[in-house]
């Protein structure tokens, strides 16, 4: 076998390697081992614990300031503040409120309500002036709220009151206007107010009945001259201060325009039921009818003497003609015959 060609190979290898002298080979200098500070960072460290330790120093001045005198007065500032938007303390009506009872307490808590839930005081005061409106028991345009806020003595100490006034003109119950079962409270304009009540439900409202026209809303007038004439007729009724007012339970205007010629324009309801022909409305009187002061006359004369009651149960009172009211006498007349 024949090896030869191997070996040399090998042997022309070193031959060649033998001819080119060794290069040195590049020296690399020998590091320095670095510092302990170099190798772990501490320097950098260092810096983030001086932060950390001033921190810490700034929230220890911190506190020790909180806890100082200055903070109570800091928090008595705020406590004020505070007062200061407190609720009201007290709202009053400069007029009496006259009406139905409960009428004032209900408005007084939704004027509470409303100034509570505003904090600040335009809002407040249009609050309420809104709530009032909208409950349509006082005239739109004489509603004024104004707050006053000054201090009073309480307990011993001074504080602060916040009082709201509201001025205005209340819509007072006048009257009733029946409609079916229902009596609708109305002032002395026609104007309805937020009240109803089951028909002869109330005695100290005289109604009226028979009276034509749609039911208007709350804050709504009831229209129609049969509601004209009537409204006035209570209120001059009312006007004259007479005892035997309190009888007077209803005015009937079914035949106000003197459409049945047979019938009075209108006529009063007592108590008792009776019927009372008065004939053309206050101010209108026509022809030979009596005016209303006569016929005021004729309704004292007979109140005093039949036993302080007016009408009668034998048919209707016929006292608006001079011919039936003669020498302040009053004769009765049968049921359906009322001229005038």
């Amino acid at each position: 076998m024949h090896f030869w060609p191997f070996g040399g190979k090998e042997k022309s290898k070193r031959t060649k390697s033998r001819a080119k002298p060794a290069q040195p080979a590049a020296q690399t200098p020998a590091k320095r081992s670095a510092p302990a500070a170099e190798r772990f960072g501490w320097r950098e460290a260092g810096l983030y614990i001086a932060s950390f330790a001033a921190l810490l120093a700034l929230g220890a001045g911190a506190w020790a300031w909180w806890s100082y005198q200055p903070v109570d007065l800091l928090r008595a500032e705020i406590a004020s503040r505070q007062s200061q938007r407190a609720e009201v303390a007290e709202i009053v009506f400069a007029e009496p409120v006259v009406g139905v009872e409960g009428v004032r307490e209900s408005l007084l808590a939704a004027a509470y309500a409303a100034a509570r839930s505003s904090p600040f005081d335009r809002d407040a005061l249009r609050a309420i002036h809104e709530t009032l409106v909208e409950s349509r028991w006082m005239e739109d345009a004489t509603i004024r709220v104004m707050r006053d806020l000054t201090t009073a003595q309480v307990d011993g100490t001074t504080q602060r009151v916040d009082r709201i006034t509201i001025h205005g003109q209340f819509r007072r119950p006048f009257a009733m206007v029946r409609r079916d079962e229902t009596d609708y409270v109305v002032d002395a304009s026609g104007t309805r107010l937020p009240v109803t009540y089951r028909a002869g439900q109330i005695a100290a409202l005289p109604a009226i009945v028979n009276a034509i026209g749609p039911v208007p809303p709350i804050g709504g007038i009831w229209r129609g001259g049969d509601i004209t004439d009537g409204l006035l007729l209570i209120g001059y009724l009312r006007k004259q201060n007479r005892e035997w007012f309190s009888q007077v339970r209803a005015i009937d205007v079914q035949n106000w325009d003197g459409g049945d010629r047979k019938r009075a324009h209108l006529a009063l309801i007592t108590d008792r039921g009776y019927r009372i022909a008065w004939g053309r409305a206050v101010g209108q009187e026509a022809g030979i009818e009596h005016p209303a002061s006569h016929k005021v006359q004729a309704l004292d004369a007979y109140y005093l003497t039949r036993g302080k009651t007016i009408g009668s149960p034998q048919g209707t009172l016929y006292i608006n003609q001079p011919l039936l009211t003669q020498d302040r006498q009053v004769r009765l007349t049968n049921p359906g015959e009322e001229p005038g």
